[in-house]
């Protein structure tokens, strides 16, 4: 028996995660609902067979009664007047925004405490990645201080994502601690990581062919400062570049004190 679903948003996000659903033999797509006519999202949906609305979610649940799962990834404050429309009609919500409406959920992390909660937030991208390595790390002994710095490609980020900046910051900052067991956390937007605690700091770097840079101008060029810009032009791997994670004990400069 498949379970179905729908997806809320049509921007980068709900286009890659509408791909990975129909490859999911356990999950049916009802349709994918959006708000512009123009949407290459919508557009690819359609030429897949798949049923599609620009008119927002209220039509789209209308024409859809049965769907008993949404992906919410739209934007941090189109969720909020999402949630009560799926509550309404008693369908579960997986929220891709950093809306922090549900519980918080890491799922390498926290994933059984929270499966019946009717709203799950997924937090961020950037805690995704890092939460789990703070929280392995806080298994050993205490993480006093947690910063990850997260870079993404111009092209990758939607006019949702541009939006969610304010939101990405607080909620990836608050997952570094509340779930990742690091007594202060700070998310910057210029993935590198640096760590300290327990026996003395330890440096942490997450590279990825996704932290590419394009060539376009600075991403994000309003929230950095003249010394973030810089250190955010660094080089990063090439194309192609296997994730890797290298921890070495060398000594930094002393991080803030826990808050």
């Amino acid at each position: 028996m498949t379970l179905r679903v729908a997806i809320l948003g049509s921007g980068n996000i709900g286009t890659d995660l509408m791909y990975k659903v129909i490859r999911n033999p356990a999950l049916e797509l009802a349709g994918v609902a959006g708000a512009d006519p123009a949407s290459e999202g919508l557009a690819r949906a359609r030429a897949l067979g798949i049923s599609t609305t620009d008119r927002g979610v209220g039509p789209f649940l209308a024409r859809h009664p049965e769907v008993a799962v949404a992906f919410d990834a739209t934007s941090a404050h189109a969720h909020v007047q999402h949630a009560p429309l799926l509550a309404a009609r008693g369908i579960r919500c997986i929220d891709l925004t950093p809306a922090a409406l549900g519980p918080a959920v890491v799922p390498d992390v926290n994933l059984d405490e929270n499966l019946g909660a009717p709203d799950t937030n997924l937090v961020t991208c950037g805690a995704q990645a890092t939460v789990p390595v703070v929280a392995a790390l806080s298994a050993l002994g205490p993480v006093n201080y947690a910063e990850i710095v997260s870079t993404v490609a111009s092209r990758s980020a939607g006019p949702g994502t541009r939006s969610n900046i304010d939101e990405f910051t607080i909620a990836t900052g608050r997952s570094l601690e509340t779930i990742g067991g690091a007594r202060g956390g700070m998310p910057r937007l210029p993935q590198a990581m640096r760590i300290s605690g327990g026996s003395g700091p330890w440096i942490a770097e997450v590279c990825s062919s996704a932290r590419l840079r394009s060539a376009q101008r600075p991403f994000f060029p309003r929230a950095l400062s003249p010394k973030q810009r810089r250190s955010s032009q660094r080089p990063f791997p090439a194309p192609g570049t296997k994730r890797t994670a290298i921890f070495s004990p060398r000594r930094s400069a002393a991080p803030p004190a826990p808050r």
